[in-house]
């Protein structure tokens, strides 16, 4: 209820809260903070796939740190627009 989604790594579900209950601060467009919070989970998705959330705990459990998470989730547009350029995909 205080997030905007989550992923249930039980049942490999991503649930994104939409409309939200409440419009997040300072988001003016609620689509793209959408796109945004499902990127988010996804990326908490294939961590929890690939058992790296699990065997993450030696250095201070980084596949759940919601900023790594964050992180990832922000750039990989940029990423995937580099490698399209690059045609490495």
């Amino acid at each position: 209820e205080e997030s905007d989604g989550y992923c249930d790594k039980t049942t490999k579900s991503i649930v994104v809260h939409w409309p939200f209950a409440e419009a997040p601060q300072n988001v003016g467009d609620l689509k793209t903070h959408r796109k945004k919070v499902l990127r988010h989970e996804i990326i908490h998705a294939f961590l929890f796939e690939s058992g790296l959330a699990e065997c993450s705990e030696i250095t201070e459990s980084w596949a759940l740190n919601e900023e790594m998470v964050d992180w990832i989730a922000y750039q990989s547009p940029k990423i995937f627009k580099a490698f399209k350029k690059a045609n490495c995909l």
